[in-house]
């Protein structure tokens, strides 16, 4: 098993207690048998986000999808997460991480959001 760091930032204080009180990539209820995304669910995914489908959702409201961005670059995590003010980095093994292919600017995975976490902190 080998762990890696990856990082988000967060959209509000309900998916961080969330998150934190699961331990899962996602906030949802933790999966007995995890397993990464695969490439047919990542092109869905990025179709989805490409036609506007995955923009930030109001501050205060718990959205809970199928699937979780993380992110190997901190800055790029703190970016997103400046208007909750939350940013997390998490250790998870990375058998359940699928990066995004022709990501060079976000270097962006897609991780199920019933994942679980070996540790989670806010930073």
């Amino acid at each position: 098993m080998a762990l890696v760091t990856l990082y988000r930032g967060l959209r509000n204080k309900n998916e961080r207690e969330r998150i934190m009180e699961y331990q899962t990539a996602g906030g949802k209820p933790a999966s007995a048998a995890p397993t990464a995304p695969t490439e047919e669910e990542i092109k869905g995914y990025n179709e989805k986000a490409t036609a506007g489908e995955c923009y930030p959702p109001p501050p205060d409201k718990v959205i809970l999808t199928e699937f979780t961005e993380y992110t190997y670059c901190e800055n790029i995590a703190r970016q997103f997460g400046s208007r909750s003010g939350y940013t997390i980095a998490i250790q998870i093994d990375e058998q359940y991480i699928r990066a995004f292919e022709n990501d060079p600017l976000e270097h962006g995975v897609l991780i199920r959001s019933d994942t679980p976490l070996h540790s989670v902190a806010l930073i």
